[in-house]
């Protein structure tokens, strides 16, 4: 039972430590430039939520509309007149 725990703990510290090692080396390795590291970033993310198990098509979903909604206010108060 301790091992099953420890396990957890091991992966759930683990799983940024590899997401970050992608990301910046595919930065450092020359291989993406910063804007197309963060998608190496997101490939990652999905790629561990598969092997997890934890990846939802309502998540995803929700994960979508989020995004949306985010880039909607950013480009929304870009384009607004100053008051």
């Amino acid at each position: 039972m301790e091992d099953r725990g420890i396990k957890k703990i091991f992966m759930d510290i683990a799983a940024p430590g590899v997401i970050i090692f992608f990301v910046l080396g595919s930065i450092y390795g020359g291989i993406a430039s910063v804007t197309e590291a963060a998608s190496v970033g997101v490939a990652a993310v999905l790629g561990l939520a598969l092997i997890r198990r934890e990846l939802k098509l309502t998540v995803l979903q929700q994960a979508i509309v989020q995004t949306m909604r985010t880039c909607g206010m950013i480009s929304g108060s870009a384009f607004q007149p100053a008051l």
